[in-house]
């Protein structure tokens, strides 16, 4: 097994797969590619017969997800470790407290583009503290604050998005990622179902 250990190409050699590393040269009888749209695509846009699903991939949009973690005082805690707002740039919050055991740290998240973005980060976490007092009662005043925007988050899921396939031209070369066909967005849901579609598809194989 290779871990932290990046793979550099996929090279297809009959019923086999050779997959080039930094630590040398392996060869598999299937592999699944479960990475980053971005990594998914420099891998596959090396090899021929993967070229076109690059393509694919490197033709999605992506749309931000922005966090604003607040520290408050031990004693702050959510009813639920995870809540949703209504009407307000917070969308989903989370206490870290009841979920990781980081006692009164709240985050708050926000998906895709929208007013939030016009905010300077002080300004976004002022207006998120806003909301918590108004929409959940937290009157306490946070230590401290950081925002954290991810400009790539996720793709986006627009109708009739054409999304690759798990399977590809390459029968022992599969892609895994929430950003291949199903019937979901981009979520931790759907990212496993498709590592589950990829087991199953090599398993058919090998008891047919």
């Amino acid at each position: 097994m290779l871990t932290s250990c990046g793979v550099e190409a996929f090279v297809p050699r009959g019923d086999e797969v050779e997959l080039l590393t930094a630590q040398g040269t392996q060869r598999f009888s299937h592999a699944i590619c479960a990475a980053s749209p971005s990594s998914s695509a420099r891998l596959f846009r090396a090899a021929p017969q993967l070229a076109p699903i690059a393509v694919q991939i490197e033709a999605l949009s992506f749309q931000p997800i922005t966090t604003i973690y607040l520290q408050y005082p031990e004693s702050v805690r959510l009813s639920q470790p995870m809540l949703g707002l209504d009407r307000c740039f917070a969308q989903w919050v989370f206490d870290r407290g009841r979920i990781a055991g980081q006692r009164g740290l709240i985050a708050a998240v926000i998906s895709a583009e929208g007013l939030h973005q016009e905010l300077q980060q002080e300004q976004l976490a002022q207006k998120v503290v806003q909301e918590l007092h108004e929409q959940l009662g937290i009157a306490a005043t946070p230590l401290w604050h950081q925002v954290i925007a991810e400009k790539r988050a996720t793709f986006s899921c627009e109708p009739n998005l054409p999304r690759p396939a798990h399977t590809t031209p390459l029968p022992n070369v599969l892609l895994a990622g929430d950003y291949t066909a199903g019937d979901y967005p981009a979520t931790l849901e759907s990212a496993v179902m498709s590592g589950i579609r990829c087991a199953e598809e090599i398993l058919r194989k090998h008891t047919q």
